[in-house]
């Protein structure tokens, strides 16, 4: 991380963490209006669970 920050900036790591945290929540979206996909918690971070509804562990 340390390395990040002094190669690329403050600035530019806050914004790759915000963009990952919005695109979490727009894959989230997407995945709440498709009717054979179910979040299985809201996300968490850049974390999205989600899982397809009618399948079984098996599958």
């Amino acid at each position: 991380m340390w390395f990040s920050l002094a190669t690329h900036g403050a600035t530019a790591y806050r914004e790759a963490i915000s963009r990952c945290l919005a695109l979490a929540r727009e894959i989230a979206a997407e995945i709440a209006v498709r009717p054979h996909l179910a979040l299985v918690r809201d996300p968490e971070l850049s974390v999205v669970v989600f899982r397809r509804e009618g399948w079984t562990a098996a599958d």
